[in-house]
């Protein structure tokens, strides 16, 4: 009995989150970017998307169309490609209200699950399924050395390859909006789909809430900083071949990095409902990332996840309940609920939709 006591409280202690209210939290500074992030001719969705409005799967209250577009020819079919699918309400009456879910590397996390139960709600949703690939290891491995010049259009053509994603998503809702005229719209995303997030809800003024979970800003800062394998090996391999110096390699890093950087466009959030979840051991994007972008972007809410295994952790923890809990006059924390990635989900969008 005292070890399955033990068992539950170490559950309830690891499993847990605070929810903090608005406060003046301190972010470093950088150069607010208020020009558009994509270009207006490549608002016309239906010239490059796959997309048979015929074929479709019929669900009990909505049907489900699966899309490809193939948005450039670049050689890299990650990159060159953005696939999905829409839950749409059969009736043409409703379509008030789209929900965008954006995953991180993985193509299924915060959206396999939400996408159902948020159509089952009354809301049209399309469900991105794409990874993409950034940075490419396999550039640098063949280099005896890396100039500061070479180092300078590795980093741009991956910050450029972050700005194509983000456009084809914004092309993609505009689309959607153009043939169905929402009323609303919201996006939500994971880990890297939260960066995604941040940066289509800057550049579509349509869109009204945002929800990142485990997500955050200071790309430069958490490629600097992050664990997480991949990053880590490419980041040895610079640091190792780069000829310039320690302080040039991160001051390049971050001017080629600005276009693409969603703290840089965050006081564009202001006037919008931004929630923010994050974990206080997540190794990879650092809450202080995800501070900084919530005082940037003037979030309403931002919760603290306690669960010790980390950024994947994290995604793991999302998918099942979890018991969470929030700050009563700053001081004890109460039980709040008992979520799933798809309960919190629906639970912000009914609010801030509905």
């Amino acid at each position: 009995m005292k070890r399955f006591l033990l068992i539950c409280a170490l559950f309830i202690v690891t499993s847990c989150s605070i929810t903090f209210h608005k406060d003046s939290l301190l972010h470093e500074s950088l150069p607010n970017q208020h020009f558009p992030l994509c270009s207006k001719d490549r608002e016309n969705a239906e010239k490059i998307m796959a997309l048979d409005w015929t074929n479709f799967a019929d669900e009990k209250n909505y049907r489900r169309v699966s899309f490809q577009m193939k948005a450039r020819d670049t050689g890299q079919k990650k990159n060159d490609v953005v696939k999905g699918e829409l839950l749409l309400q059969k009736s043409p009456f409703d379509h008030k209200a789209l929900i965008v879910l954006i995953p991180g590397m993985g193509e299924n996390v915060s959206t396999k699950g939400s996408a159902e139960v948020l159509a089952n709600a009354g809301f049209d949703v399309v469900r991105f399924r794409s990874g993409i690939s950034i940075f490419e290891k396999r550039l640098l491995e063949n280099k005896t050395n890396l100039s500061p010049e070479e180092f300078r259009a590795f980093v741009a053509r991956g910050s450029k390859i972050i700005r194509n994603r983000a456009c084809d998503y914004v092309m993609m809702i505009r689309y959607l909006d153009n043939r169905f005229g929402y009323e609303y719209v919201g996006v939500s995303g994971v880990s890297l789909g939260g960066i995604f997030a941040a940066l289509i809800a800057a550049e579509e003024q349509k869109i009204q809430d945002v929800l990142m979970m485990i997500s955050g800003g200071n790309i430069a800062e958490v490629l600097r900083t992050s664990t997480e394998r991949p990053i880590a090996e490419i980041r040895d391999l610079v640091e190792k071949k780069f000829t310039g110096s320690n302080e040039d390699l991160w001051k390049i890093l971050k001017e080629e990095l600005a276009i693409a950087e969603p703290l840089a466009r965050a006081d564009s959030l202001c006037g919008k409902r931004v929630r923010i979840i994050a974990n206080h051991w997540d190794s990879v994007i650092r809450p202080r990332y995800s501070r900084e972008f919530r005082s940037a972007s003037c979030a309403d809410d931002y919760e603290v996840i306690l669960f010790p295994p980390g950024h994947y952790g994290s995604g793991l923890l999302l998918w099942i309940p979890m018991l969470r809990l929030e700050l009563f006059n700053g001081f004890l924390p109460y039980p709040r609920s008992f979520d799933t990635v798809s309960d919190i989900n629906l639970r912000f969008f009914q609010k801030t939709l509905h």
